[in-house]
């Protein structure tokens, strides 16, 4: 697995055309994670980069529609609840990865 530190701060529909610019020798990446003011904009690019076995990590997946966006691509779906500085509500961040996930079975 090859890690990427990359974080862009700007929504965009051109994700894949910056990631391929910045490493054009990576073609997909293992494991993306969403974070961020308006996470439903980074759905689309992130899964074109995402591998078929490779792991998507929103933070924040209550807040959203996030079942909606993903139904298309057939994952599965482990959610995990806790409390964040300062609320006192319970926040919830999601992997969704498919069934041929080898990063999950190690």
């Amino acid at each position: 697995m090859r890690y990427i530190d990359e974080t862009l701060f700007e929504p965009t529909n051109h994700l894949e055309t910056v990631m391929q610019e910045k490493y054009p020798e990576q073609q997909k990446i293992d494991v993306i994670i969403i974070d961020g003011m308006d996470r439903a904009s980074w759905v689309e690019p992130s899964m074109a980069l995402l591998k078929e076995d490779g792991i998507l990590i929103i933070d924040d997946s209550d807040r959203y529609d996030f079942e909606k966006l993903l139904k298309k691509y057939n994952l599965f779906r482990i959610d995990f609840y806790g409390y964040s500085p300062g609320v006192i509500l319970k926040k919830c961040s999601s992997i969704y990865f498919r069934e041929n996930c080898k990063i999950l079975k190690q």
